[in-house]
């Protein structure tokens, strides 16, 4: 279900006046799981947003467990998550803001540990388990969820 908002001109700030905050609705209500996830149109940008979301999340994975990426950016993906090139260049894909924070923190801890450990191996694991020990909760959600994670429903 999505559901499309406008705010009140008399309560709108000046650059919020004329927005648009979209909302979708994930899981259903008795799920612990269940959450919005909320886009507010044009400020900021989709890519700025995600850019900054990945970058936060990375500078404290990478401050406390060594692990420093080249360079971190976002793009628009086909498929799949993220990457981590061999020269330690790593990319995450922006439609990720749709998602929990956790699922996105999940994702740049796992190409962050692909620095360490190129496999997805035990060791690979068990250094993610190190990092994030809460990372199973995220992503059993992105393998739930991940087919809904779009801009589709802005209609853009």
């Amino acid at each position: 279900m999505i559901y499309k908002f406008s705010p009140p001109n008399k309560y709108s700030l000046d650059n919020l006046r004329n927005s648009i905050l979209y909302c979708r609705h994930y899981g259903d209500f008795n799920d612990p799981f269940e959450f919005w996830s909320c886009y507010l149109e044009g400020v900021p940008t989709k890519t700025k947003r995600s850019r900054r979301d990945v970058r936060e999340a990375a500078a404290q994975f990478s401050r406390q467990h060594g692990l420093i990426p080249r360079s971190i950016r976002v793009a628009d993906f086909a498929n799949g998550w993220g990457a981590c090139g061999p020269e330690g260049n790593v990319l995450i894909n922006w439609h990720l803001i749709f998602a929990p924070k956790k699922v996105l923190e999940y994702v740049v801890v796992h190409k962050l540990v692909h620095l360490l450990d190129r496999s997805h191996g035990e060791r690979f694991w068990n250094h993610i388990e190190q990092v994030s020990p809460d990372y199973r909760a995220a992503k059993t959600w992105l393998e739930r969820y991940q087919s809904t994670l779009t801009d589709d429903f802005l209609g853009i």
